[in-house]
């Protein structure tokens, strides 16, 4: 599986150097063009540090631990002054930081590497997408930059990916396909909870921690929705399995 996921992200990675390319030339904004290139830059660090953190089970378990912890400081910074949004949004938080974790802790190799691979290509391609192709924004008060078709490029993307994961899956193509689907709608649906939390406070990134992409949480809300929503669907399906 090693050689099959490197060569996902080294292709996506190339994809990705070749559409920011042409989306800088269409800009043509020298500030956006590097603010663009250092994203990915960074993003190329952050993927390969969690792909090479999955063969190793303590590594993986501080790296979740951290994401969380940090997430969790991120949150309390930004709405320390703004209570009626803090407290249920650090409650919220919990419940997914609590399925995160135990995705973290009980996945195997495949469906970690098959969790995270899903929602940095729909995370990185409705990214992309949007800035391509993107015309109409559906939720401009929330998330002014998301646009129709940077969410179908992302969808579209995270489909084919999970087909080429399929054989290590152990599960049908219809039931592949099933699995990419969700992840893809708990990656967008973290990333609009985060997003309307971020209004309601009134700040445009939870932190400057990583160049380009602003805070932990700006860049793994995602990834905690995902995680967390996959830990209840093993959950629910061991329990409906015993009775």
């Amino acid at each position: 599986m090693n050689l099959v996921i490197w060569a996902i992200v080294s292709s996506y990675f190339l994809i990705g150097a070749l559409l920011i390319a042409v989306i800088n030339r269409k800009t043509m904004n020298l500030a956006a063009s590097k603010e663009r290139w250092i994203k990915y830059a960074v993003y190329i660090v952050i993927v390969t540090i969690i792909v090479i953190a999955t063969e190793y089970s303590l590594l993986f378990k501080l790296l979740i631990m951290a994401i969380v912890l940090v997430g969790g400081s991120e949150l309390v910074a930004a709405g320390s002054k703004h209570w009626i949004a803090l407290v249920p949004a650090l409650a919220i938080y919990a419940l997914f930081s609590i399925g995160f974790y135990h995705y973290g802790i009980q996945s195997e190799r495949p469906q970690l590497l098959a969790v995270y691979i899903l929602v940095f290509v729909f995370d990185g391609f409705s990214q992309l997408s949007g800035q391509l192709f993107g015309k109409y924004r559906f939720m401009p008060k929330i998330s002014p930059n998301k646009t129709a078709e940077g969410l179908i490029g992302g969808f579209a993307l995270t489909l084919v990916t999970g087909i080429i994961l399929q054989p290590y899956l152990e599960m049908t193509v219809l039931q592949t396909l099933i699995f990419s689907a969700g992840i893809a709608l708990a990656a967008f649906g973290g990333d609009v909870l985060a997003s309307v939390y971020k209004r309601l406070v009134n700040v445009k990134d939870y932190s400057r921690l990583l160049p380009g992409h602003g805070g932990f949480l700006d860049r793994f809300d995602s990834y905690i929705a995902a995680g967390a929503v996959y830990w209840l669907y093993v959950w629910c399906s061991d329990f409906n399995s015993m009775i």
